[in-house]
């Protein structure tokens, strides 16, 4: 776990790659990503539905 943390420490602090290249790479990875911290209580609501955490 430790590799994959510093790997994408890394990506993310290299300063290499845009912004909307970061997102759209985490997101055909399958990871969730919001536009606003706004918006983040809301997909994390319905990220726990999907995965059976708390009833839908």
């Amino acid at each position: 776990m430790k590799q994959i943390v510093w790997h994408v420490t890394f990506w993310f602090y290299g300063g290499k790659g845009t912004a909307q290249d970061k997102i759209k790479t985490l997101r055909e990875a399958g990871v969730t990503v919001v536009e606003s911290p706004a918006k983040m209580g809301v997909a994390m609501l319905e990220a726990f539905k999907q995965k059976g955490l708390i009833p839908a």
